[in-house]
């Protein structure tokens, strides 16, 4: 709707209560999409107002080069807690989830691996952020799912401008692949292991997009 001739630049997007119905999905479906999409630089959001149409073209390389430069030490605290967090959310999900959980984590992972093979920079941030999610809603643990919800929302802008980078969505679906493998199968040891693995990677794809310019 934003990249077509639906919206113009400048004018206010429908309330979340009619992008919900128009695209039969949640509230909180649509409130998500709009971050990612305010993080891709495509939305604005006014005060008291609501969300407009800020602009038709993502972030270009140069920028989300810059961006992960000032932000790189902020990054790197934020990887090393949920390198804490994350393996502990795999092994209590194996441990309470149940067959239903782990199933919709599977079909987020279809959405993910959909989105990889269209190079959907944005879907790709919306499933990412989904699949995780979701596995720590399987760990029916409150405190970890609000602390969760608390790092997912200061990692939307990370997500966006990682996936505009050619390497992170190749370096993320073979990891996540293995982790929803080791949930199917129950293997805590292989699931922490395979989560621990995911980060790494993903923390090296942040240095490196430091380190060069796009």
């Amino acid at each position: 709707m934003c990249l077509s001739d639906e919206i113009a630049v400048g004018e206010k997007l429908p309330t979340e209560k009619k992008l919900g119905e128009t695209l039969n999905v949640g509230r909180s479906t649509v409130r998500e999409a709009i971050r990612i999409l305010q993080a891709t630089g495509l939305v604005e959001m006014k005060p008291g107002r609501g969300a407009f149409l800020k602009s038709k073209t993502l972030n270009d390389p140069s920028t989300i080069s810059k961006w992960f430069r000032e932000h790189e030490f902020q990054l790197r605290d934020f990887m090393e807690v949920r390198m804490a967090l994350e393996p502990l959310a795999v092994k209590l999900a194996i441990q309470r989830g149940t067959e239903a959980e782990l199933t919709e984590i599977a079909e987020i992972f279809k959405t993910f691996e959909q989105a990889q093979e269209n190079k959907d920079v944005i879907n790709l941030a919306i499933s990412d952020e989904a699949f995780h999610s979701a596995i720590v809603k399987a760990t029916h643990n409150k405190l970890l799912i609000i602390i969760n919800q608390n790092i997912a929302d200061a990692f939307a802008e990370y997500r966006t401008k990682s996936f505009a980078s050619k390497n992170t969505a190749n370096h993320a679906l073979e990891p996540h692949r293995a982790i929803l493998a080791a949930l199917q199968k129950r293997d805590g040891a292989q699931a922490m292991e395979q989560a621990r693995r995911h980060l790494e990677i993903s923390l090296r794809d942040i240095e490196q997009v430091v380190r060069e310019e796009l």
